[in-house]
């Protein structure tokens, strides 16, 4: 997984932390599976300090993190990199594993797969 430094970082006039980062994955649909298996730690709960947003972009993950202070900004980024970098290693873990199945399963139709 290659790392881009964010894109920015600022503070708002409302006295919110934001920061952008993009992260290059091998391809889009590895982008694709990295974001929708994080996507559901994005849904806030009550009482959390910051906002997260996910989506993949070609064969990037964009990630946009709203906080109310640099703390649970570094938090929370640090949570979902983390996250992504989880992801990807597990895509590329199981998917030798996959690969070539739809192959054997043809070539030996009264085989189960």
């Amino acid at each position: 997984m290659k790392h881009k430094f964010p894109r920015k970082t600022s503070k708002s006039l409302s006295g919110r932390a934001v920061l952008d980062v993009r992260v290059e994955l091998p391809s889009a649909r590895i982008a694709e599976i990295v974001s929708s298996s994080i996507s559901p730690e994005t849904h806030r709960a009550k009482g959390i300090r910051s906002a997260t947003s996910i989506r993949s972009k070609r064969n990037a993950l964009e990630l946009e993190i709203q906080a109310r202070d640099l703390v649970a900004l570094r938090a929370s980024a640090n949570s979902f990199l983390r996250l992504a970098a989880a992801a990807s290693r597990t895509i590329d873990t199981v998917a030798p594993f996959y690969r070539g199945r739809h192959r054997r399963a043809v070539s030996n139709p009264g085989t189960s797969v």
